[in-house]
């Protein structure tokens, strides 16, 4: 397989049209490739994967399939200190400040590599946040980058924790039934005259109150633990 470059990403990435990225959350992510193909930008021909909290035990990026360590040296660094899941593969530990580069695709630009496929093993203690960036062989959604034109969709973001509504003519629907007769639209844009969930003040949003968290596990949002996210340099 390509060659895995273990990376210390302090730096701020450059600003370059041909990449899409993404933050989330994982505990577990089965084994997948990369190289999803984009009608417009081409297939993902590499994925930069920035680690930005440390997992107590687990949640490495395991390499399943056939993978061979470029160096010896690193398998005895890293081996006996992986999880049972990214044992005997080549794997890389979720550090925060690290991340990691791989090819999804052949120097052709066409041809998917299938050493590329890979996992992310549980978390067995503590928690895993990254954050990804996708290369691409032709520049992703370009016009969003020029200033020519940009989407944003019909609504205004507004902490889900908080609960409001997006409209003043949300009381009003509520009472004639939009709730039920446009549930999808409703819930997204009236959340608080639709009952989805309850009032919650900038201060409890500050305090992280419990009605807060409640609010963001009924709108299907992630509820965390902020000090998942900070760590002693």
């Amino acid at each position: 397989m390509h060659d895995i470059l273990f990376l210390d990403v302090l730096a701020v990435l450059p600003q370059a049209c041909m990449i899409s990225y993404f933050l989330t959350f994982l505990q577990y992510y089965h084994k997948h490739t990369d190289s999803l193909q984009d009608d417009d930008a081409g297939p993902r021909l590499a994925t930069i994967l920035i680690y930005l909290a440390d997992a107590e035990e687990g949640g490495e990026t395991s390499f399943p399939d056939g993978s061979v360590w470029s160096n010896p040296k690193l398998e005895k660094v890293y081996g006996p200190k992986l999880s049972p899941c990214a044992q005997g593969h080549v794997a890389f530990p979720p550090r925060r400040g690290d991340a990691l580069l791989f090819y999804s695709i052949h120097p052709d630009g066409r041809t998917e590599d299938m050493h590329s496929m890979h996992e992310g093993c549980p978390v067995v203690k503590g928690a895993k946040w990254t954050t990804t960036v996708w290369v691409h062989t032709k520049p992703f959604r370009p016009h969003q980058w020029n200033g020519k034109s940009f989407d944003s969709g019909d609504r205004e973001f507004e902490d889900p924790g908080v609960c409001s509504d997006l409209n003043e003519e949300c009381m009003q629907w509520a009472r004639v039934g939009e709730c039920t007769k446009n549930s999808d639209f409703m819930q997204r844009n009236c959340a608080l005259s639709c009952g989805v969930c309850e009032a919650c003040t900038e201060k409890d949003k500050q305090l992280l109150a419990p009605c807060y968290w409640k609010n963001r596990i009924a709108q299907n949002y992630l509820a965390f633990e902020p000090t998942e996210l900070t760590f002693n340099a």
